[in-house]
């Protein structure tokens, strides 16, 4: 590490997609589903109200990405590109010595299921896996992403394993001082199966009693049959979070490393207007955060 890694540690960055701000035990939940992320919580800030400007997936990752409102950033609903010339945090990152590199949703660039051209790659220049729209180009336990060359990256495991695999290689490749941008797709439903899908074994555990957040109790909406893939994937996006913590630690840079932690938007269960998301309600604008 260079000896001004005080004044520029590394940054890595994880974003979740439709995560409850409430299945986090830091913020609260009583299901001890996220001991890695409550331990960040732990050992730095906890932000108890954050609030997403966009429910909305691609919307919020500009928003995320731009550090500017989605009606600025021209991504004002979903499946817009970013505007050309807008910055993101990887530009500035970038402008001050840092490797930059992506994996996962972008969501930004409009190609759908094919490659993100490097110009719509918002400055993430160094490593790059990644697919604009991959809940659409991926299945829960396989898929495809592409790399820096526009090739196709397949995968037959776990989609969250599978992206914690690529940001793992990110963390081993790029040189310091790094910002790293992981964007997982779950606990996202699959939207071709119009349902969420945990690992095996994994809603077991929670199908015959699952907590029910206040805000659904007694309302209509697919909560009832979805919560326990809902939570199972939540366990798991967890797990991927340490081993991205564990990595960092043995590759000797975590005390070195800033790791910020949130997601685009909440998950109200078709509970209020038939969406998962897309509304104002607190379930669906409220988002875990941690630093």
């Amino acid at each position: 590490m260079a000896d001004d890694s005080i004044d520029r540690p590394n940054v890595l960055m994880i974003v979740t997609d439709q995560h409850r701000w409430d299945t986090v035990g830091a913020h609260g939940s009583p299901m001890d589903l996220t001991p890695n992320i409550d331990q960040l919580a732990a050992e730095g800030l906890r932000f108890d109200n954050a609030v997403t400007p966009q429910p909305v997936c691609g919307s919020s990752q500009s928003v995320i990405h731009t550090g500017r409102y989605a009606t600025e950033t021209g991504v004002w609903r979903h499946s817009l590109p970013l505007a050309d010339g807008e910055r993101t945090l990887a530009h500035y990152f970038a402008e001050n010595g840092y490797e930059t590199g992506f994996v996962g949703s972008w969501h930004l660039a409009g190609t759908f299921d094919e490659p993100v051209p490097t110009s719509h790659r918002g400055g993430y220049e160094d490593f790059w896996i990644g697919a604009d729209v991959p809940e659409f180009m991926t299945q829960p336990t396989e898929g495809m992403l592409f790399d820096e060359n526009g090739e196709p990256v397949t995968f037959d495991k776990y989609r969250a394993d599978a992206f914690a695999d690529f940001a793992i290689d990110a963390i081993e490749t790029l040189s310091e001082p790094f910002f790293l941008m992981v964007g997982f797709l779950e606990p996202h439903d699959q939207n071709d199966q119009q349902t969420f899908v945990a690992p095996e074994g994994y809603a077991e555990r929670y199908r015959n009693n699952p907590y029910v957040p206040p805000d659904l109790r007694d309302r209509p909406g697919n909560w009832f049959n979805e919560l326990p893939d809902y939570y199972g994937a939540v366990e798991r996006i967890d797990e991927c979070i340490g081993r991205l913590t564990d990595t960092l630690a043995r590759t000797g840079v975590r005390d070195e490393t800033i790791v910020a932690f949130t997601s685009d938007h909440g998950c109200h269960f078709r509970s209020r207007p038939g969406e998962y998301k897309r509304t104002c309600h607190d379930a669906s604008v409220h988002v875990p955060a941690v630093l």
